[in-house]
Parts: C-alpha cells; sequence; structure tokens
C-alpha cells in the first residue's frame, strides 16, 4: 500500500490490519474469560484463542467482502503476535527488518517473520511449555507462505519489486522512457501514413485563344 498510495495511507492500512489481528485476540484472551467464564471455561481457553486467531488471518487473506480474496495477512499476523508473544514477536520484526534492508524485498521479510516465530519459540522453550501456541505459529507461517506464493514465483523468476528508492526510481525512469519511446512511435507512424506516396499529376491547362 505505502509502495502505491504513499508513506501515510500505507502505516494507516498497516495499523487497520494490525488492529483485525490484535482485537479479536485480546478480546478472546482477556474480556471473555473475565466477563462470560460460563461461555469460554478455563480448560478451552487455549484452543479458543487459537481459533480466533486462525479466524482473523483466514478472513484477512480470503475476505468474504471482496470474494475471498484479499491480503498477504502479514499485518494482521502481527497484531495477533503483539497479544500473544510480544517479546517473540519484537526479535522476529528485527529479523525481518535487517532482512528487508539487506536484500530490499519486503516479502522475503514478511516470510521471514512468520518463519521465525516457531523456531524462536522452541529456541526459547516455549515449544514445551505451550505446544498450543507452537502449532498455532506453525499454522500461521504456512498461510501467511501460501499466501505469498507468487511472490515467490517472481523471487525465483527475477522479477520481483524491490524496496529500494533506487531500484523503484530506475523502474520508474525504464517505464518513463517506455512510454516516451512509444509516443514518438506513435507519432513518426502518424505522420508516415499522413505523407502522400506519390505527387498527383497536374492537370494539363488549356491554351487561350488569341
Amino acid at each position: 500500500v505505502a509502495r502505491l498510495c504513499g508513506f501515510k495511507l500505507g502505516v494507516l492500512a498497516l495499523f487497520l490490519d494490525a488492529l483485525k489481528g490484535a482485537a479479536p485476540v485480546a478480546l478472546a484472551l482477556y474480556v471473555f474469560p473475565n466477563y462470560f467464564p460460563t461461555l469460554v471455561p478455563a480448560k478451552t481457553l487455549v484452543s479458543f484463542v487459537g481459533f480466533t486467531a486462525l479466524a482473523a488471518i483466514l478472513g484477512h487473506i480470503y475476505s468474504y467482502f471482496l470474494k475471498f480474496r484479499g491480503g498477504k495477512a502479514v499485518a494482521t499476523t502481527v497484531g495477533v503476535y503483539l497479544v500473544l508473544l510480544p517479546i517473540h514477536l519484537l526479535i522476529a520484526a528485527v529479523l525481518c527488518i535487517l532482512v528487508i534492508k539487506r536484500w530490499g524485498y519486503v516479502s522475503i521479510g514478511s516470510i521471514t517473520l512468520v518463519c521465525s516465530m516457531p523456531v524462536l519459540m522452541i529456541l526459547s522453550g516455549m515449544f514445551t511449555r505451550n505446544f498450543s501456541y507452537f502449532i498455532l505459529a506453525a499454522v500461521i507461517a504456512a498461510l501467511v507462505v501460501y499466501s505469498h506464493r507468487d511472490n515467490i514465483v517472481r523471487l525465483i523468476a527475477g522479477e520481483e519489486k524491490t524496496w529500494r528508492k533506487a531500484d523503484l526510481a530506475a523502474d520508474f525512469a525504464a517505464v518513463q522512457d517506455a512510454n516516451i519511446a512509444e509516443k514518438a512511435d506513435a507519432a513518426f507512424s502518424g505522420e508516415k501514413t499522413a505523407a502522400p506516396d506519390d505527387k498527383q499529376p497536374e492537370e494539363p491547362k488549356e491554351n487561350g485563344r488569341g
């Protein structure tokens, strides 16, 4: 969004997408157990939170309002982890930024972020303490990677758009040059078509009588 519509709209879209993940998970984790304990018993809380998180992410990738098409769900995933695993998210976000800074591809950084979450859970020992959240992180990683399948194909083909300003400027200049060349060719073709091929013979003048 930021690349196409500008920085401000990009930040707004990021915030709203993250909110779509954070708000329902926060409600499931904190509000329902405290105010509606009969609806969400303690023994089913983890499962309830996990399904809520998956519903938010699936709802973004396959939006009912967009004929079951949507986005990559990276920001929504960030919102989910902001509530559930904020420390792990912070480390994953640093890795994501480093990858984008090194290679310039947001898609690679996004994939790094979601795939590093289950790995970080293993390294921190949370894998054994909360296996349900580990399964959730693995499923989320698979969903987000699958949503980037077109980006992966473009990366392999060397056609993925980069985030670096120099490369973006080069792409823009190339498009501008192509447009100028196309207009020049069209103008040249028009002039060639309009130019007469052969001169029309002049009609003989009648000689006047003296």
